[in-house]
């Protein structure tokens, strides 16, 4: 069995830093990547090399909500960059 390519360490790690620093980014992501209208809202519960989990709050429910990877991460490092990318494609089609 191979060692996961997030430790649980890594993840709170991220998480953590996700919901401080980057709120904005995480409703982009449950506005772009899960199709949920009218977020106001977001916070990150998980994440591993699939993908990650949010907490999605609109004004009339609260809800989670799984985002897929369209790849597996392979290492720790590519969570951030996957995630930086994320948040740029967003910005990048929103400004269209």
């Amino acid at each position: 069995m191979s060692d996961p390519v997030l430790s649980p360490e890594d993840a709170e790690r991220i998480v953590d830093h996700m919901n401080e620093d980057h709120p904005d980014a995480l409703v982009d992501y449950a506005e772009a990547y899960a199709d949920i209208p009218d977020v106001q809202g977001a916070r990150m519960t998980g994440i591993d090399a699939e993908g990650f989990d949010l907490v999605v709050e609109r004004t009339e429910e609260t809800r989670p909500v799984r985002i897929e990877f369209d790849t597996p991460l392979s290492t720790v490092g590519d969570a951030r960059s996957r995630l930086v990318n994320m948040a740029m494609a967003v910005r990048q089609d929103g400004e269209r």
